[in-house]
């Protein structure tokens, strides 16, 4: 059984995971300058705003695959996470390789595989 993994929906599925992640910050930052929402509650926030983008996206190339989307959905996850901290790593020019690190990468990556099989079950 040969599995099926399209390159081109996957860079077209980060794509669109970036630019779901933009549009959700930007939102985010509006609340926080408009309202009285305590900044305290940014990590909470910035971390949905991290599942939403993975597990959307990924449900969305799942539906695009139309099979394998557990793989799709975390090959997904774990290169956008991925991406996400080589951009840390440029913009702070270090990194705490911890165990937060590992933790968020493997979340990243269950997070992609179940939107990935939420997307195949769509179809």
């Amino acid at each position: 059984m040969k599995t099926k993994i399209s390159t081109y929906n996957l860079i077209r599925g980060l794509i669109l995971a970036f630019i779901i992640t933009f549009t959700l910050l930007l939102i985010l930052a509006l609340v926080l300058r408009f309202t009285q929402v305590r900044e305290s509650s940014i990590p909470f926030l910035n971390n949905l705003v991290f599942i939403i983008s993975i597990v959307l996206t990924s449900a969305l190339l799942g539906r695009m695959a139309k099979e394998s989307g557990w793989l799709n959905g975390a090959l997904l996850g774990f290169i956008y996470y991925l991406v996400i901290l080589i951009l840390n790593l440029i913009i702070h020019r270090s990194l705490d390789l911890g165990m937060l690190i590992v933790f968020r990468l493997l979340m990243a990556t269950i997070l992609g595989a179940l939107g990935g099989m939420i997307g195949v079950n769509l179809t």
